[in-house]
């Protein structure tokens, strides 16, 4: 019953908010007031909304989502071109523009945990821009391709950072879980060659028009996969939900992928990820 309770409260949510902000046409992004909503609403004021295991798991499927169609809008040539390296190489500065800011800040004992906020310092929010970026429709154009590298290095980086240096395990167990993190997700990214014969991608099309919906389920069973085994190596649920856009992304053969996306949006945008934010 509780969980039906927040549940409820939640949708209520996302539904007043896009009909308050498209009625008020109100100048700020949906994103922002479902963010502001959430605490309202949520156990530190109004308490309305209780986080139970079953709210925390849709919330973690939510950001899952929302980070898998981050990995599928990513444009391959970009993030391996010069984009791409401007955008690594700018995350690397910004990394050693915190430490030093950190480093300052420990030293004078304002900052405890210096590797945390150093990291924290490094991130993009893509997780936060990426739905204001396809609501204002610059997610495709050369600007949101742009973005989407730079914000690319700027969550992977921090992720990777926090896996090697600041998991349970020691730096040694940390990047033998990334490599074998890494080894499954290449493995798995060798499948769709394969399985991308004509036989199988006519089902896969057929299927957008029937109750089978085959290519959004292998994308969720992707997802889902790929967020248990981050999980089950002690690695950021982000890392498998991202690993599976970028494969879903690079193999989706021209012409699928916006029936695709269309479906895995809204399922993701309709439902999951407002109860993420």
């Amino acid at each position: 019953m509780e969980d039906l309770v927040s549940l409820t409260v939640l949708m209520c949510l996302a539904v007043a908010v896009p009909l308050l902000v498209g009625l008020l046409r109100l100048p700020i992004g949906e994103v922002v007031l479902l963010l502001v909503g959430g605490v309202l609403v949520g156990p530190a004021l109004l308490g309305w909304l209780r986080i139970t295991e079953g709210i925390n798991l849709l919330s973690e499927l939510g950001l899952g989502l929302l980070f898998f169609l981050a990995g599928m809008h990513i444009d391959h040539q970009v993030l391996r071109g010069s984009v791409g390296r401007r955008a690594a190489l700018g995350w690397l500065t910004s990394a050693a523009l915190a430490g030093l800011i950190v480093s300052t800040l420990a030293l004078s004992g304002v900052v405890v945990d210096a590797l945390g906020v150093g990291l924290a310092l490094t991130t993009t929010a893509l997780g936060t821009l990426l739905p204001l970026l396809r609501d204002s429709g610059e997610l495709n154009l050369p600007f949101g391709r742009i973005f989407m590298a730079v914000g690319a290095w700027g969550e992977l980086g921090p992720i990777l950072g926090i896996a090697i240096l600041l998991g349970s395990k020691s730096i040694v167990a940390g990047v033998a879980s990334l490599a074998f993190f890494g080894l499954i997700v290449l493995g798995v990214s060798v499948v769709p060659r394969y399985a991308g014969r004509s036989r199988v991608v006519r089902l896969i099309d057929e299927g957008y028009k029937r109750t089978s919906q085959v290519g959004v389920r292998l994308a969720i069973l992707l997802v889902i996969s790929l967020l248990t085994v981050a999980s089950g190596l002690g690695l950021d649920l982000v890392l498998g939900a991202f690993a599976a856009g970028l494969i879903v992304g690079r193999f989706v053969q021209e012409g699928q992928e916006q029936p695709l996306i269309l479906r895995v949006e809204s399922l993701a945008f309709g439902f999951f990820i407002p109860i993420f934010g």
